[in-house]
């Protein structure tokens, strides 16, 4: 993908991201953005449809921990809904 010119996104909901899942999402190096999704901007609101608020954050923070050597750029997805 990279030879050809194009970039990689992911997108996911952050919760199986482990230290070691994340320092092997850095070694691939062709992903520029990892996108970690959450259902409301805290906790209560993010738990009401999705559960798992703190794994997927620290899957969020790993990520961020790992990105900093590297042109991987980890960001937050807030979900609209109606709450």
């Amino acid at each position: 993908i990279k030879e050809l010119g194009f970039g990689l996104s992911m997108v996911t909901n952050g919760t199986l991201i482990t230290s070691k899942i994340a320092q092997k999402l850095k070694e691939l190096v062709v992903i520029q953005y990892i996108q970690v999704s959450l259902d409301g901007h805290n906790e209560k609101i993010h738990n009401i449809t999705r559960s798992d608020f703190k794994k997927a954050f620290n899957g969020f923070k790993m990520l961020v921990k790992f990105a900093q050597s590297i042109e991987m750029s980890p960001s937050i997805g807030i979900v609209v809904n109606k709450y």
